[in-house]
């Protein structure tokens, strides 16, 4: 079965559709404020539903609990309006871009965007809201973006995270394995961006979920860290005190040795 290339993923020619979706189908399911409904009309060119992962199709089991549903997966690509966008919208626009599409669709979802020679993908985790189960409705509960990638040109980490997209490398156990073995690659790719080592073992199937918390928990230490010392580092810029700069700075080697030592666990 002969593989095509779709963003920056591989899947097998047969799970591609290249179905057109409409803006408006978006702004009626999506449930926008006045700032995404202006984001979709003034920066999306076109939104294509490109792949649609099912049980018939993949011979991928579904996956269903009270908590969880993966009956299918969507793969949708964005086409951005102008190939500076990625350069001119700020990050809570593109935050609140993923948003737009994580929230409206109703399935596990694997978002590619295109502005120019760029791409950037994200994932989003959805449980069953058990307030409206008669609905069936999903609530995101977390949102896991890369930042913007140059497929043709990927740093040595990227090139690792995409080789690592390949369609027959993901877990193919049920459909919730293969979208948590996605999250194991793109977490990875976060931190290999802070830490310069891409840490992704394929052998470690088995053990995936367990190794994909401790990835999680390592991102927010990380993150949490990185907001600590930039914090700190605003303080020490505005403060006019010998005394305070001093013991700004003494907690500013901590939190560094802390960082440290957290990438390179």
């Amino acid at each position: 079965m002969k593989n095509q290339t779709l963003g920056t993923f591989y899947f097998p020619a047969p799970l591609l559709i290249h179905q057109k979706l409409t803006k408006k189908s978006f702004y009626e399911m999506g449930n926008l404020s006045n700032a995404q409904q202006k984001l979709l009309k003034e920066q999306v060119e076109s939104i294509q539903l490109s792949v649609q992962l099912t049980a018939d199709k993949t011979n991928i089991p579904v996956y269903k609990t009270d908590n969880l549903e993966y009956l299918e997966i969507f793969v949708i690509e964005v086409q951005l309006k102008s190939d500076q966008t990625w350069l001119n919208l700020s990050a809570k626009q593109l935050k609140s871009l993923h948003e737009i599409f994580h929230k409206a669709i109703p399935y596990p979802l694997v978002l590619i965007i295109h502005s120019g020679n760029k791409t950037q993908l994200s994932l989003a985790e959805k449980l069953i809201n058990q307030a409206n189960i008669s609905n069936e409705k999903l609530i995101v509960s977390d949102i896991i973006q890369t930042d913007w990638i140059s497929p043709l040109e990927p740093q040595p980490i990227e090139q690792q995270f995409l080789e690592s997209l390949s369609y027959n490398q993901l877990n193919h156990q049920n459909l919730f394995q293969f979208y948590q073995s996605l999250i194991q690659r793109f977490t990875a790719l976060l931190i290999g961006k802070q830490t310069g080592t891409f840490e992704f073992k394929h052998q470690a199937e088995q053990n995936s979920l367990e190794q994909l918390n401790q990835q999680r928990q390592k991102l927010k230490t990380i993150i949490n860290l990185d907001r600590d010392i930039a914090e700190l580092k605003n303080k020490m810029e505005n403060c006019n005190q010998f005394n305070e700069k001093v013991e700004f700075n003494i907690q500013l080697q901590k939190l560094n040795a802390q960082l440290e030592q957290v990438k390179e666990s």
